[in-house]
């Protein structure tokens, strides 16, 4: 689907792939709290995967090994806040500002390698909030994957032309998730 992070860009780039995966913390090995994915190349935008306020901006000189980095938060449909964490961003490119609001598929920087990184790549990290005002760094860090996609919007074939607009509404959280498109609005 269009969701599909390893389809090739329209325009000719080259498909993403998943270069490490989500793992949580157990006795005796480190855990890894997002998904790193790359194409092979650095400079690729990096967009938002959801409608969101910006809360961090980091140029990465803060020594972290997140380096240059955004975190945006989302309230979510079901209650509660996410933060999504994108990292090891070029430097100079981020986007967007602390405190602005952002859509689904914004740009907010470009794929790079700062902080602990050894190649150009995005660490992606899904992170629960246990209460408001939780920072996000201390916040429960799920597998991205299994929450995006228990996520995205399920929509069959639409014929009437209205999924379009079906599907931005339940991206903004406008309506409920699975809205028939052939029914009576």
């Amino acid at each position: 689907g269009e969701c599909d992070y390893s389809r090739p860009a329209a325009e000719g780039a080259p498909a993403w792939k998943q270069l490490r995966g989500f793992l949580p913390a157990a006795e005796g090995r480190r855990p890894h709290e997002g998904l790193d994915l790359g194409n092979g190349r650095g400079g690729d935008a990096v967009r938002a995967a959801a409608h969101a306020i910006v809360v961090v901006v980091r140029d990465g000189r803060d020594g972290s090994g997140y380096g240059s980095h955004v975190v945006l938060a989302h309230r979510l449909r079901e209650g509660g806040l996410a933060y999504s964490v994108y990292s090891h961003l070029q430097p100079g490119s981020i986007a967007v500002e602390e405190g602005q609001r952002v859509w689904a598929g914004q740009a907010l920087g470009a794929v790079g390698r700062s902080g602990r990184a050894s190649a150009d790549h995005l660490h992606f990290d899904v992170r629960l909030a246990g209460y408001p005002g939780q920072r996000w760094e201390n916040a429960r860090a799920v597998d991205p994957v299994a929450f995006v996609t228990a996520r995205l919007p399920r929509r069959d074939a639409d014929t009437t032309g209205t999924g379009a607009y079906l599907d931005w509404a339940d991206r903004a959280g406008l309506i409920e998730a699975g809205a028939d498109p052939g029914a009576e609005l």
